[in-house]
């Protein structure tokens, strides 16, 4: 779950940078975010609420955060509430990342056990048979059609021939 007042505090460096709402409201619903909780969030930065959750982080009783001057601790806490959100922002993407990679895995194997399934039918006994089957038929087919080839060369050359002979008959009774 992420923190109200670092998502608070990181839509409202946002806005300071310049970053319009649609990118902001893109980046919040990366982090997981619903829409109702995205509109909240972005309504009360521009308005400058404080989230229902402390603002300022948790400080350690006798650290030296406590003891820093005032604007060394805004800006510490600026730097923790971006990385924060860069932090969050990260892990969103790489959850999406994992969720493309496990689609990708199930995918290949799919593909591997389709790929095995056709192996086996090529090594079985029974399967041998017909695989030699159809190199036999291939065969077979290849030399009818080079048979029919053949035999198309030798008609067209026959009529030819017939169209010479007929041409030649022709001009023997012109002469008579």
């Amino acid at each position: 779950m992420v923190d109200k007042a670092v998502v608070l505090q990181t839509i409202r460096k946002m806005y300071e940078s310049g970053i319009e709402d649609d990118v902001v409201r893109q980046t919040l619903a990366d982090i997981g975010l619903g829409e109702q909780e995205i509109r909240e969030a972005m309504s009360a930065a521009k308005s400058g609420a404080r989230p229902a959750e402390s603002e300022e982080p948790e400080e350690e009783a006798g650290s030296a955060y406590s003891a820093a001057r005032p604007d060394l601790r805004e800006q510490l806490a600026q730097q923790h509430a971006a990385q924060e959100a860069m932090h969050t922002t990260t892990h969103a993407a790489m959850e999406g990342h994992a969720a493309k990679l496990d689609e990708l895995g199930e995918k290949i194997g799919g593909v591997e056990e389709s790929l095995g399934k056709i192996h086996s039918l090529t090594e079985s006994p029974s399967n041998r048979d017909l695989v030699e089957l159809i190199a036999v038929t291939n065969q077979k087919l290849a030399l009818l059609e080079k048979q029919v080839s053949d035999l198309k060369a030798l008609t067209k050359a026959l009529q030819s021939v017939m169209e010479k002979i007929l041409e030649t008959d022709r001009s023997i009774l012109g002469k008579l």
